[in-house]
């Protein structure tokens, strides 16, 4: 069965607000865990960044996907400009495209 981990909004901007997210460094360490499974086991990692105006402008340092994210690769980048991942986003057409059949989701919220 194709597992695919979608990590949602995982970014630099997204977690240096006030007061700090919950338990950030568990989150951060537990996705590692399963993208490392989710490899493993011939799946694939898509990273969801979000982008817009303010925090998330493309190429600043906030719209960033946290330094603390293991990434390899073959993981794959998905970039969104609405709350929606798939929402004007090629996210549907990769997932078929690599035969996804369970989707495991991951993410800031």
């Amino acid at each position: 069965m194709m597992i695919a981990l979608l990590v949602i909004d995982m970014q630099v901007g997204l977690f240096e607000v006030t007061p700090p997210r919950h338990d950030a460094d568990g989150v951060i360490r537990r996705v590692n865990e399963i993208a490392k499974v989710v490899r493993a086991t011939g799946g694939i990692v898509i990273f969801i960044q979000h982008e817009d105006d303010g925090s998330l402008i493309p190429k600043s340092e906030g719209w960033e996907i946290l330094p603390a994210l293991e990434r390899e690769d073959t993981d794959l980048l998905v970039r969104k400009q609405a709350c929606d991942s798939f929402y004007e986003t090629e996210l549907h057409d990769l997932l078929e495209q690599h035969g996804a059949q369970e989707i495991i989701i991951t993410g800031c919220a």
